[in-house]
């Protein structure tokens, strides 16, 4: 009976040791099984990231083929209507980087292409490469006018503040966008009756898009002179040569004239937004509305004191 119980005791003891040999095993095999999980979840990663990138890429050719289709191509004077809808969407998806390097492709593509020698004296050619550069440039402008702006002030930061590679064309985009912005509000917002919560903040957001621009000079006085557009290559065109302030320090074009613009959006509150326009919602929810209405209406007093 003792040899039994001393070989049961022997047999637990070997099975022990084997047990913890292979847990020994195990853990020696662990670090290396660890690895190569890190190692298929990086793959799995960088796939996921790759596919995201090819997606985010094809979304922006979408995005530009819409805006150059020529339907949207065919009015493009004084903002290519046709365009916007693809350039809010190009907004959403492209880079402060490559919003940069897409100005200055456009550029120099309006700068560079000409017709061959046989065709350089044909009316047909001319107009046709002129209509095509003008599309490029509305472009520059519809895409300046519609990106974030928190993409803005990236370019700002990245390409003008750290004097970054696209520092020129920041100062073209820049101008780009107050160009867009003031003749959008001017000829498509301001025109309108502005009466509804939603389309007058539209109008202040544009708006103070463009007095952020106007008032970098505060930072620096340099960027009166230096914010400008000189977009040549037009066959029979004239060069567009655009800046935000006049020699005399004024602003070049009243259409981005913001204390100006601060003015017609106060009128417009007792103009177009008024409580007659609340008059089927509930007392709770009108009271709600005239509370935004009176904010905004101090928001735009703000904006335009800041000018005093």
């Amino acid at each position: 009976m003792k040899r039994l119980i001393g070989l049961m005791s022997i047999c637990a003891l070997i099975q022990g040791c084997d047990a913890m040999k292979a847990l020994d095993v195990t853990a020696n095999k662990l670090p290396a099984t660890m690895e190569q999980m890190n190692q298929k979840m990086d793959s799995t990663v960088k796939g996921i990231s790759e596919t995201n990138s090819a997606v985010r890429e094809q979304k922006m050719g979408a995005y530009l083929d819409l805006m150059f289709r020529d339907e949207n191509t065919q009015d493009l004077e004084p903002v290519a209507l046709g365009m916007i809808p693809g350039a809010i969407k190009l907004g959403e998806v492209i880079t402060a980087k490559e919003a940069v390097e897409l100005t200055s492709l456009f550029v120099n593509e309006i700068h560079d292409q000409r017709p061959s020698a046989e065709d350089a004296n044909d009316p047909a050619v001319i107009k046709k490469y002129d209509h095509q550069k003008m599309a490029k440039f509305s472009a520059i402008v519809t895409i300046a006018g519609f990106l974030p702006d928190e993409k803005v002030d990236q370019i700002i930061n990245d390409q003008i503040i750290n004097s970054g590679l696209y520092i020129d064309e920041a100062y073209t985009f820049l101008m780009a966008r107050v160009f867009f912005l003031g003749t959008f509000v001017n000829e498509k917002i301001l025109a309108n009756p502005i009466n509804s919560i939603e389309k007058m903040n539209d109008a202040i957001t544009k708006i103070e898009s463009i007095d952020k621009i106007l008032k970098l000079y505060l930072k620096d006085p340099v960027f009166k002179k230096l914010i400008k557009m000189d977009i040549d290559g037009f066959l029979k065109r004239d060069a567009i040569s655009v800046s935000l302030y006049s020699d005399d320090g004024n602003f070049a074009d009243p259409n981005w004239s913001t204390p100006k613009l601060w003015k017609k959006v106060l009128k417009a509150f007792d103009r177009d937004l008024k409580a007659v326009n609340l008059l089927a919602a509930p007392q709770d929810q009108k009271d709600e509305a005239l509370k935004k209405i009176n904010l905004m209406k101090a928001r735009v007093q703000a904006n335009l004191d800041s000018w005093k």
